[in-house]
Parts: structure tokens; C-alpha cells; sequence
């Protein structure tokens, strides 16, 4: 029989070889927005699921989910996935969904997401990370600008100019550099472009780990998108990180329902990266 608990600080060590470490760190540190639980055949331990519940989106992510192979095949992936949705159920979540990172989605799984009500498991986000050989390919003519268009650092951006942007109409709020805390932004490589002395676009780079910047955000305005900007942006950035030679990597993602980036990625950026991986997207309403 299949035993399901939700583990606590106290009864997470049998089931920490199921969830990543960094998962693992976060669930001792007593984070409320993770609910772990545990499961387990005969009092051993068989898997265990981890879900974060978006209060402001009110929709619930399966952050991790693991079953030992001794014990696959025996039901566990399902109750595990029943009763995480049930917890849910009960908070103010509309929605449970679920991300994986392969490159295809893991067979066995999609039939259970398939037999619980899940929607068809579909590419999500694309992401990838590179190193400085992304300066040897074609797309270095992309950094070549007119004298009308000019670079300035984060960090000597003023809080004049800073206000001014908030108050644009322009762009997608979704997009806004504001999005992000001030001191999650790595302010000597992330760039603002500026058209004709006005702001025209932006990258926000943040530091993804110790040898990594991960290019996090960026928006180019609508009437220079078609004109390589963004990747202007990119390419300029990528000279600086270069130069400064504290970070070896950049790291990316593109949405796989921007067909355009997707297409462009695939022929431009695919061929230079050092690892190219995809998230795919499960989801159920509650």
C-alpha cells in the first residue's frame, strides 16, 4: 500500500536523495511557499513531489518529482501527483502545472500526466548557454550601429532617466527593466540602447552562478526590432563580459511560442552554444 505524507524539517532526511539539492536546502530553511511530500511502500521511502504555489498568479508549480526505480510501475508517479493537486485544491490555486528539462518529454510520465487530466505535455522554454565563440559566427555584423545609436551601462543610468522610462507607454510592463530588484542586476553588464539620445531598448543581465550571467530581460523598441537590435544588444554586452573576464559563460532562454526568436535561435545561436535544452509544459486546472 502507498503511504502519502507531507514531510516536515523533521521527516525530510529518508527522502533527500529524491530532490535536488537546492530544493532540498530550501525545504529545511522552513520556505512556506514549498510543499513537500513523501512516499512510501511498507514504511520505506518510494518518491517524492515538491510544489511551490505562485500566490499572485495563483497557480501551483510541481517543482520536483522523483520515483525510486525500485518502485516504479507500481502507482507511486500517480498518487504522488493526485495528492499534490488535492493539497492544492484546498489553497486558492486555479491551475497546477508542471516544467521538465529533457530532451523529450520522459514517456512514462506523460502517460500518467495523461491518465490524470493533464493537457498534452508541449515545449515551453528553450534554454542555452554559450561561451565567447558566439563572437566567431555571422552575427558579429549585428554589433555594427549607425552613429545614432549609442550603449550606457546600468550603472551610470541615471534616477532622472530611471523615472522618466517608468513613465512610458511604449513597451510591455511585462518587459520593463524595473522587474527586477536593483541588487539582483549585474549593473556593469547590463545595457541600455539608446536611439537618437532616447531610450530605444534595454538588456538586464543577472548573475546565474559563480562563472555565469544569465542575459535575464530584454526589449528593443517595436520600429528597430526587425533591425537586429536585440541582438546588438546581446553582441555588446557579450564584448564587455569578454573584457571583463570575470564571468566564462552566458546562459539564455527563448519562449518556444515565439516561433520567430525559435527559428532565428536555431539557425544563428544553436551552432555556437555549449548546451542546448528544453523545458516542456504540463498543466490542470483545480
Amino acid at each position: 500500500m502507498i503511504n502519502i505524507e507531507q514531510l516536515s524539517v523533521f521527516s525530510i532526511n529518508p527522502y533527500k536523495n529524491f530532490l535536488y539539492e537546492s530544493t532540498f536546502r530550501l525545504l529545511v530553511s522552513l520556505d512556506t511557499n514549498y510543499i513537500p511530500l513523501g512516499a512510501s511502500i511498507d514504511g520505506v521511502p518510494a518518491g517524492a513531489i515538491v510544489g511551490w504555489l505562485d500566490q499572485k498568479a495563483k497557480i501551483a508549480l510541481v517543482v520536483s518529482i522523483y520515483v525510486s526505480k525500485k518502485f516504479r510501475r507500481r502507482g507511486v508517479g500517480t498518487a504522488l501527483l493526485t495528492a499534490m493537486a488535492d493539497s492544492y485544491k484546498k489553497s486558492e490555486a486555479d491551475e497546477i502545472k508542471m516544467t521538465f528539462v529533457s530532451p523529450e518529454f520522459p514517456e512514462g510520465l506523460q502517460a500518467i500526466l495523461k491518465k490524470l487530466g493533464w493537457s498534452e505535455p508541449a515545449p515551453f522554454i528553450h534554454t542555452f548557454k554559450m561561451d565567447k565563440k558566439i563572437m566567431e559566427s555571422p552575427l558579429i555584423r549585428y554589433r555594427k550601429l549607425g552613429p545614432e545609436y549609442s550603449y550606457l551601462i546600468w550603472k551610470n543610468f541615471s534616477a532622472d532617466e530611471r523615472e522618466a522610462l517608468k513613465n512610458q507607454k511604449w513597451y510591455p510592463h511585462n518587459f520593463s527593466p524595473f522587474r527586477l530588484d536593483e541588487n539582483e542586476i549585474d549593473a556593469d553588464n547590463s545595457l541600455i540602447l539608446k536611439y537618437k539620445s532616447e531610450v530605444a531598448g534595454w538588456l538586464i543581465v543577472t548573475p546565474e552562478d559563480e562563472e555565469t550571467l544569465f542575459y535575464h530581460l530584454a526589449y528593443v523598441r517595436e520600429d528597430l526590432q526587425r533591425l537586429g537590435r536585440l541582438m546588438s544588444l546581446f553582441l555588446e554586452a557579450g564584448s564587455i563580459q569578454i573584457a571583463q573576464n570575470k564571468y566564462a559563460y552566458a546562459a539564455g532562454r527563448v519562449n518556444a511560442k515565439n516561433t520567430r526568436m525559435v527559428t532565428f535561435t536555431d539557425k544563428h545561436l544553436k551552432p555556437y552554444t555549449l548546451k542546448f535544452e528544453t523545458s516542456y509544459e504540463s498543466g490542470k486546472q483545480l
